[in-house]
């Protein structure tokens, strides 16, 4: 199976506005976000242009904006990029984030190289990739200054396996099992 990023546009774009909340509904997802947080705060500093690449519906962006000079936000989800702008809107902070953008991890050709002095890939995006995970680190490497930090984060196979094997019967039952990806 190799990576087709319509699985996780349509992915995210079904879970639309849980993605907001999915790390503050469990203490599990509160621990996961406590994690990441630590490590972005010894991280990322005010003097950095940051890249976050799928920033989903801006759990982290809302944080990143206040550690960073400049923040870059996309997503491969224009559903998740679009209730991102919403809840930064409510937060009043909209203004402070740079530029929106579509990207897919495993093409960012539309960025100019050394451009960020951070990228964080926190979350999915560098687990969905499959078999371009090698092209979406060289794609991260690439726009990230000489120097510069990337922070990244990924879903390990056995945590993955037990938050979806719960959904595999209603996909069965939709789709058929052939038709399982």
């Amino acid at each position: 199976m190799g990576y087709d990023p319509a699985f996780p546009r349509v992915h995210y774009d079904g879970v639309a506005d849980k993605e907001w909340t999915r790390l503050t509904r469990n203490r599990r997802g509160e621990l996961n976000f406590l994690v990441h947080m630590d490590v972005l705060r010894r991280h990322i500093t005010a003097d950095m242009d940051v890249l976050e690449i799928g920033a989903g519906a801006g759990i982290y962006t809302k944080e990143l904006l206040h550690m960073a000079r400049r923040l870059v936000v996309s997503d491969l989800s224009e559903v998740q990029l679009a209730l991102n702008q919403d809840h930064m809107r409510e937060l009043g902070v909209l203004n402070q984030v740079d530029e929106y953008r579509i990207l897919d991890l495993a093409d960012l050709g539309a960025l100019d190289a050394a451009s960020f002095d951070a990228v964080v890939c926190v979350g999915g995006p560098l687990s969905y990739l499959l078999d371009k995970e090698s092209e979406g680190l060289r794609q991260m490497l690439r726009v990230v200054k000489a120097g510069g930090i990337v922070v990244l984060g990924v879903m390990s196979l056995i945590n993955t396996l037990v938050l979806f094997m719960g959904m595999l019967p209603a996909e069965k039952q939709a789709n058929g099992i052939d038709n399982l990806r």
